[in-house]
């Protein structure tokens, strides 16, 4: 297999909005073809899983306003990472005005996909090259948090995080000396919230916060079809 990328770097600086603002954009696109692909697609998937097409492998924008009386912002920052189906994405945005609030938002995109035998496959002899393992599921994860004053004596913040991660999955389950295959189409997630104050004196620091959290699985686990099971010993002189 060959992998050929290419890219295009860009810059750009200067004025944006205003006659004095300021910013800085940075991109690094390019496109990713598979040439000759030979062998297996699970193979790849497990230890690369690079998509082809058109990629944003990286993106920044810091942007300063000329006006210091602005309402809103004295200062953003803008990073993405890894876009146009890659295994791993992300985007960071970073907005404050000086001494009154501070915000940050992270957003995370992580492919999983496994397909390479982890345990003994007993139904190798009989030619099956299907694994009992497998996933195939994504882990998204957003959190927004908002700190007041920073940098100041007291400085409340308050925060908020999801996760989630979804696709699909198959396990086997054991009983009775035997396993049987179960596919699941994996459904978790969880919502964390929390809250506190930083107070900041003159020889340390004090940081009091509570949080609560809500967790959420819903994973169904079926049998894709009627199963003899993967042991093929007598249990008490019975098959």
């Amino acid at each position: 297999m060959l992998v050929v990328v290419g890219s295009l770097l860009g810059a750009a600086q200067g004025n944006m909005f205003g006659p004095d603002d300021k910013y800085r954009l940075d991109l690094d696109l390019g496109y990713r073809w598979k040439i000759g692909f030979e062998g297996s697609e699970d193979l790849y998937r497990s230890q690369l899983n690079l998509g082809e097409g058109p990629k944003l492998f990286s993106g920044s924008l810091f942007y300063v306003p000329s006006d210091s009386n602005n309402k809103f912002f004295d200062r953003l920052e803008l990073q993405m990472n890894s876009w146009g189906g890659e295994p791993y994405n992300s985007i960071r945005l970073q907005v404050e005005k000086a001494g009154i609030y501070q915000l940050n938002f992270l957003y995370q995109n992580i492919s999983y996909y496994n397909a390479i035998p982890s345990f003994a496959n007993p139904l190798f002899e009989s030619g099956s090259l299907e694994p009992q393992h497998k996933q195939d599921n994504k882990l998204r994860t957003t959190s927004l948090e908002v700190t007041f004053r920073p940098g100041k004596k007291i400085s409340p913040f308050v925060a908020y995080q999801r996760s989630s991660r979804r696709g699909f999955i198959r396990t086997t389950m054991a009983a009775d000396w035997d396993e049987f295959v179960l596919d699941g189409d994996l459904d978790l997630h969880s919502d964390d919230i929390r809250g506190g104050v930083v107070f900041r004196l003159d020889r340390f620091s004090l940081l009091l916060e509570q949080g609560a959290r809500w967790y959420r699985d819903r994973t169904p686990y079926v049998s894709p079809a009627p199963q003899e099971g993967n042991s093929d010993r007598p249990v008490f002189g019975q098959d």
